[in-house]
């Protein structure tokens, strides 16, 4: 098959598009095999290279392509995932004025009552939930502040662990460093600054010894009892 075959049979596929996709939507989306008239649909993105294309554009890129052009399609499918209908989008197109505009076509193409949409915290913001309210969609988004408990508590506990096996060194006297140290502690940082005067304080005092004896000073001299003698 030549590259001329493909794009022939491409050629075919679009102009009968719309009607492939309703014979799709009533063998698998209608009430007799989908009761709970449920329907899925997401947003994606994809990369270009070519110069021609005329919806290529610059936008959030989900695959972390900066500065490369790309479409935007998405793609409605049946609870198990067959693919049953599919819209491409300019690049530069916004996720939710993507999900809205294409909202009402495929409701009424998958006979579908309610269409709910999915997304994460970087897809349902508040500014795109007072956008949604303007239409007949509803929404799911995590409970984020339950979310962010669940993490900060994980990381409380990792950290807890951590920080336990310093106190062990220190009451053990293996951390004997810490007084020449400023810690600095943030949400985001950790950050340490020394403390010239201790650390000199303690230089002084390298080599010197206080001794005890029971040795009086008419027996034995000071320098006599030096460890280095």
């Amino acid at each position: 098959m030549s590259t001329d075959d493909l794009y022939r049979a491409m050629d075919w596929l679009g102009a009968r598009q719309g009607t492939i996709e309703k014979a799709l939507a009533r063998k698998y989306l209608r009430p007799e095999v989908n009761p709970g008239k449920l329907a899925l649909f997401d947003l994606s993105s994809s990369w270009v290279t070519a110069t021609l294309n005329p919806l290529a554009a610059h936008g959030y890129s989900t695959d972390k392509k900066r500065g490369v052009e790309q479409i935007e399609y998405g793609m409605l499918a049946t609870r198990a995932g067959i693919p049953v209908a599919v819209r491409v989008l300019p690049g530069n197109t916004a996720d939710t004025t993507a999900f809205i505009g294409i909202a009402a076509e495929i409701q009424a193409l998958a006979q579908v009552e309610d269409m709910v949409r999915v997304g994460d915290r970087g897809m349902i913001t508040s500014a795109r939930i007072d956008a949604l309210k303007e239409t007949t969609l509803g929404w799911i988004s995590p409970p984020l502040a339950a979310l962010r408990k669940h993490k900060r508590e994980g990381l409380l506990s990792v950290t807890e662990e951590r920080l336990k096996t310093i106190q062990k060194a220190v009451a053990a006297g293996r951390n004997n460093m810490a007084k020449h140290f400023i810690l600095t502690i943030t949400d985001t940082t950790l950050s340490w600054e020394r403390i010239p005067e201790t650390i000199a304080r303690e230089a002084e005092l390298e080599g010197i010894y206080v001794i005890r004896t029971s040795v009086d000073a008419d027996t034995m001299e000071a320098s006599a009892c030096s460890p280095a003698t």
